[in-house]
């Protein structure tokens, strides 16, 4: 049985400390069971750059927890284990600054990316956002939806390859997982 996580953070701006929100979603045999997510107040008053893109402000977060205060149930859910995320360079970054800012230890995770994922799977696609991937497997986003990116991420993990009649078994998702170490 392969179990796994797949996480997405969105930003207020340029900067990986100004997290606004957090997706974990955990899977099970191939399964989700669960979604987790949280609005996260960055504390970055007046930069607000990237509302336009995931629809999350200031206003929207002014009440919610900062990083510190839900560190702990992320950090349970990440550590140790076999972690997705589409462009993880980005999301790991996040994760990695912002445990650093606050002097908090970073989840131990075997960090894969799906954005090199789908181009094994996937070698035709004109590019490989998040979006273009979804539409070709046929599932149906809100892009940078507080929910909608982490699941989209285990529907590529799960997806049915360019040339393959089934779903990647264990094996080959293990084999997959150790070779998309970052």
């Amino acid at each position: 049985m392969i179990n796994y996580v797949t996480f997405d953070f969105e930003t207020a701006n340029k900067f990986s400390s100004s997290a606004c929100a957090l997706t974990v979603v955990e899977v099970k045999n191939h399964k989700i069971v669960k979604v987790h997510s949280w609005l996260i107040n960055p504390e970055h008053e007046n930069i607000w750059k990237f509302t336009f893109l995931h629809g999350i402000s200031k206003d929207i977060v002014k009440d919610a927890p900062v990083f510190p205060e839900i560190y702990q149930e992320v950090f349970d859910l990440l550590d140790g284990k076999v972690a997705f995320a589409h462009n993880v360079q980005f999301n790991k970054k996040v994760l990695n600054e912002l445990c650093t800012h606050f002097g908090l230890v970073v989840p131990n995770n075997q960090f894969n990316d799906t954005v090199s994922m789908a181009r094994a799977k996937f070698p035709a696609l004109q590019d490989y956002t998040l979006n273009t991937v979804s539409k070709f497997i046929k599932h149906d986003m809100s892009r940078h939806n507080l929910n909608s990116d982490a699941i989209a991420v285990h529907h590529i993990v799960e997806a049915k390859g360019q040339y393959r009649s089934e779903y990647f078994n264990d094996e080959e998702l293990q084999k997959l997982s150790n070779m998309m170490i970052y």
